[in-house]
C-alpha cells in the first residue's frame, strides 16, 4: 500500500470522528465561522452540522495530498497524468502550485486506500470522492482523472474538477464534485486563492471559463485570473469578486457561440455595480490556446489593447446580427437598453445611453425612453407586479405611424344632451332648490326643465350649429306640446336671447 510521505500524511485519521477541528474560517467563502462559547450548547443538528463539515473538510485534505502523491511518485502518474500536463505546456512549478493530482484507473485505488486508513465511506461519498453499488461496494468517482482542486479563500481544498484522459467520446470531459455542506458550486470560484492578491493590487479581475485557461495565464504572468468552475456565472459569484475589485474583465472563445455565451455574464456584472470589459480572442483561439502561443508580454498586451467597453462589445455582436433587418435592429437596441438599465449609477447610465445612441445610430430619446420604461418594468416587478402599469410612449423617429385624430370638439357632448333631452325631458324629477337665504326646498320639475336651466346659469350655449337649430326649433314648440316642452322651451327662449326672469335668482343644488 502506498505511504503517504512528509506533510501529506499529516492528516491521516484513524477514525473519521477524530477530525481535527478546523474552526475560524469558512473554506467556501474564507469568512469567519460564529461559534458558540462554551456556556452555550449547540442543538443535536448543529453539532451534526458542524461535525460534518469539518469531516469533509479532512476528506477533502487528505484526498487532495493523496492524489498530489499519486501524481508524482508513481510510474502511472508520471507516465500518464505528468505527461498530459507537461503537453498541455504547464510547468512543473506550475503543476505543483495548483497541487494538481491524479487518480489511478483501477476503479477503486483510491476507496481502499481512504476506508484502510480509517475514513467513513459515507463522508468519502459526501465529499464526491466514492460512489456505492448496490452491494454497498465503493468505486472511485475520479478515476483514470486529472484532478483540479478548488480552493476557498482561505487555501483549504473544498471540491474538485476532474478531467478524463481517455479518448472515448461517451464520457464527459469533466466531472465535478457534487455541492457538499463545504462546497457550494455556485458561491465558489476556481483560482481565487492563488488570484486574490493581484486582484486588489490591480482593481481588477479576469474572468474565464475553464481551470486551464486560469492556469495558463497565470503560467503567462497574469495572476489576477480567476473562473466560474465550468459552470454559468452567478450573482454569488460577482459579489464575491466585488469584493476585491471594481472592474471585471471578461475573457471567452473568439467564436461566435463563445461571445454570446459572455451577454448573460456581463448583465449579471452589471446589476452588481462594477465596470464590465470584454476581451475576444482570434477565431479558434481561447485564454488558454493563446497563452501558451504568445509570450508573457504579447498575452498582457492583448489584453490590454483589445479590452472593449461592454456597450461597444454588445452592440458591435448584436447588430452585426441584425444587418438591415429594422425588426431585428430594434430588437437588439431593446436588448443592450435593457443592459444599461441594469447599472445603478444614475450618472453612468446616462453616460452609457449617449453612448449607446451614437453606437447605433438613432436618437438619444429612443434609448434613454426605453431604459424608463425598462427601469418602470423592473420596478413593478419588484412590488410583485401590483403597480399600475404606466403609459410607454417612443420616440416619435422610431415609434409607428400613428392614425390621426380628428378634434371633434363638444359635438359628442352636445349629441348626448339632445339624447337625454328627447329619451328623458318628459320625467318628472324633484329638485333640491336653495333660496338667496340659504334655506332649501324641493320643487317638482322635468329633466328638460332642469337641463336648460342649468345651461342658462351656467352660459352654455351649443357649438354645433345643426344642434343648435334644434333647440330653436324646440324652443317654439305647437300649443299641443307636452307641458314638460313648453317649460323647457320657456327657459331656452330666455337662453337664446329673450330677457331673463326672477326664477334665475333661485339656484340648484345639483
Amino acid at each position: 500500500m502506498l505511504r503517504l510521505r512528509g506533510s501529506w500524511g499529516q492528516h491521516h485519521l484513524p477514525h473519521q470522528t477524530r477530525a481535527p477541528q478546523l474552526r475560524g474560517v469558512d473554506p467556501v467563502v474564507g469568512q469567519a465561522v460564529q461559534h458558540r462559547s462554551p456556556e452555550e450548547e449547540q442543538s443535536p443538528e448543529q453539532e451534526l452540522e458542524q461535525t460534518e463539515r469539518e469531516s469533509i473538510a479532512v476528506v477533502q485534505q487528505w484526498a487532495l495530498n493523496w492524489s498530489v502523491e499519486h501524481l508524482w511518485t508513481t510510474d502511472e502518474g508520471k507516465r500518464i497524468a505528468l505527461s498530459y500536463f507537461h503537453e498541455r505546456g504547464f510547468t512543473d512549478a506550475t503543476i505543483k502550485t495548483f497541487q494538481l493530482g491524479y487518480v489511478p484507473d483501477q476503479g477503486n485505488a483510491f476507496a481502499t486506500a481512504a476506508i484502510a486508513n480509517g475514513f467513513n465511506p459515507d463522508m468519502l461519498e459526501k465529499a464526491g470522492w466514492i460512489k456505492r453499488r448496490e452491494d454497498g461496494t465503493p468505486w472511485d468517482f475520479f478515476a483514470g482523472r486529472v484532478t483540479f482542486p478548488i480552493l476557498g479563500l482561505s487555501g483549504q481544498p473544498i471540491g474538485f474538477g476532474a478531467r478524463t484522459l481517455k479518448s472515448d467520446k461517451k464520457l464527459p470531459k469533466y466531472f465535478n464534485s457534487p455541492e457538499s455542506i463545504l462546497y457550494n458550486k455556485s458561491r465558489s470560484l476556481y483560482g481565487i486563492y492563488h488570484a486574490k492578491k493581484s486582484i486588489v493590487e490591480q482593481g481588477l479581475c479576469y474572468l474565464v471559463e475553464g481551470y486551464t485557461d486560469v492556469i495558463s495565464l497565470h503560467q503567462a504572468g497574469i495572476t489576477n485570473v480567476v473562473a466560474s468552475s465550468g459552470t454559468s456565472l452567478t450573482e454569488d459569484q460577482v459579489r464575491l469578486i466585488k469584493r476585491y475589485a471594481p472592474t471585471v474583465s471578461i475573457l471567452y472563445d473568439g467564436d461566435a457561440a463563445g461571445m454570446k455565451a459572455s451577454l448573460r455574464g456581463i448583465d449579471l456584472v452589471l446589476k452588481e455595480g462594477l465596470n464590465v470589459k470584454v476581451v475576444t480572442f482570434p477565431e479558434g483561439e481561447d485564454p488558454d490556446s493563446y497563452a501558451k502561443g504568445h509570450s508573457s508580454s504579447e498575452v498582457k498586451a492583448h489584453l490590454t489593447e483589445n479590452a472593449k467597453d461592454f456597450l461597444a462589445f454588445k452592440a458591435e455582436l448584436l447588430m452585426a446580427d441584425s444587418g438591415n433587418d429594422p425588426v431585428k435592429k430594434a430588437a437588439a437596441i431593446h436588448e443592450i437598453v435593457e443592459s444599461v438599465s441594469l447599472v445603478p449609477d444614475l450618472v453612468l447610465r446616462s453616460l452609457y445611453i449617449q453612448q449607446c445612441s451614437s453606437l447605433l445610430q438613432v436618437n438619444e430619446q429612443a434609448p434613454d425612453q426605453r431604459d424608463e420604461q425598462v427601469l418602470r418594468k423592473q420596478y413593478r416587478k419588484k412590488l410583485g407586479g401590483d403597480a399600475a402599469p404606466t403609459e410607454e410612449r417612443l420616440a416619435a423617429d422610431i415609434a409607428a405611424p400613428q392614425p390621426t385624430v380628428e378634434d371633434l370638439g363638444t359635438t359628442p357632448q352636445e349629441r348626448d344632451l339632445l339624447r337625454m333631452l328627447l329619451s328623458y325631458g318628459h320625467e318628472r324629477i324633484m329638485v333640491p332648490i336653495q333660496a338667496e337665504d340659504g334655506s332649501t326646498t324641493e320643487e317638482e320639475s322635468s329633466v328638460a326643465e332642469l337641463m336648460f336651466e342649468l345651461l342658462a346659469v351656467d352660459d352654455i350655449l351649443f357649438d354645433d350649429v345643426l344642434f343648435r337649430e334644434i333647440c330653436r326649433i324646440t324652443a317654439t314648440p305647437a300649443t299641443s306640446a307636452p307641458p314638460w316642452m313648453r317649460s323647457a322651451t320657456s327657459v331656452m327662449n330666455r337662453k337664446v336671447g329673450a330677457p331673463p326672469r326672477s326664477t334665475y335668482s333661485r339656484r340648484s343644488t345639483y
